[in-house]
């Protein structure tokens, strides 16, 4: 796993130049920045007095053509009716724009505050806002992302931190071999399930509330393939045993656009596997940025990873007992 490509040439020059160039945007000044460690994102106004979000995708972490694809699926799911910010097109009428190093876009800026409804209305409410979006998502594929299932995203997510070698020396035999085992169990509880462009990273953090103009879907940079149900089990407040007619009403909601399959939540513990691997690799690539080292002062230390390791072990006991 390689340490990705920093930003040290991304000045408010640099961005107001580009803006200009390819859009024909005359900015203001001021750029706000976002919190964002992956990639870096900015608010601005232009002299007209729109307010844009310039987004600088991290060179070296997606190809074009998977980029291409998380834009394909927003036009999709703005197609089907769904409120989003689409980017938008640059003079050569197209939403993906390249400077040297780095692959950018710009969206109109959409405000609203982290949507924190409880209430079973809200839940199916939700369940509906996915469900349409799952709608638009079967139109067409993403061959250039990850496929959620154990030999897909779980056998690259455990290549790239072998390959990293961050852990101390007396946990990596038991940590790896853990993680082979659990892939193992993973892998027959995933088969046959229906996959299809989802979100990948649907919790509430993700869902913006505008009022008369409705919940607002952010941040599709995971993107994926993968069941259905991993853009649905986030939203629970609780374990789905504890909260199983939370889960009814949000299943309710989803199908209001799409079928739903009531054994799907039995996938809910694999698919929670696989995010604690893919939140810990996608950690593991931001470790040496100034952003990430100050929100996570003791990543990679020998007790983070003794923590890790108990935890996914905890995990994969669970696993063990489906």
């Amino acid at each position: 796993m390689s340490i990705l490509p920093d930003f040290q040439s991304l000045s408010p020059d640099f961005i107001l130049n580009a803006l200009y160039r390819h859009y024909g945007i005359d900015a203001e000044a001021a750029l706000r920045p976002f919190n964002s460690y992956v990639n870096r994102v900015y608010g601005l106004n232009d002299t007209q007095g729109n307010r844009w979000i310039v987004k600088f995708y991290r060179p070296g972490r997606w190809l074009p053509e998977a980029l291409a694809e998380e834009h394909a699926f927003l036009a999709d799911a703005g197609e089907a009716g769904l409120p989003l910010a689409l980017p938008i097109t640059n003079l050569k009428g197209e939403t993906l724009s390249y400077e040297a190093p780095y692959f950018w876009a710009v969206f109109p800026q959409k405000a609203g505050r982290t949507f924190e409804g409880e209430s079973l209305s809200d839940l199916e409410r939700i369940g509906s806002l996915v469900g349409r979006l799952h709608s638009a998502a079967k139109r067409r594929s993403c061959p250039h992302r990850l496929t959620l299932t154990a030999s897909g995203a779980g056998d690259q997510l455990t290549q790239e931190l072998w390959e990293a070698d961050l852990l101390p020396h007396r946990l990596k035999e038991p940590f790896f071999t853990m993680l082979d085992h659990a892939l193992d169990t993973i892998e027959p509880l995933l088969d046959g399930t229906v996959h299809h462009r989802i979100h990948g990273d649907l919790h509430r953090g993700n869902i913006l509330d505008r009022a008369d103009e409705g919940l607002l879907l952010i941040d599709f940079d995971d993107m994926m393939t993968g069941p259905p149900v991993q853009d649905l089990w986030m939203l629970l407040p609780d374990r789905w045993e504890n909260c199983r007619e939370e889960a009814e009403v949000l299943a309710r909601g989803y199908e209001v656009w799409m079928p739903f399959d009531n054994r799907w939540w039995n996938l809910i513990e694999p698919l929670r596997f696989l995010r604690m691997l893919y939140f810990l690799a996608w950690c593991a690539r931001q470790r040496k940025d100034e952003g990430f080292t100050r929100q996570f002062p003791g990543w990679g230390s020998p007790e983070f990873w003794q923590k890790e390791w108990e935890d996914l072990s905890d995990q994969y006991e669970r696993l063990r007992l489906l």
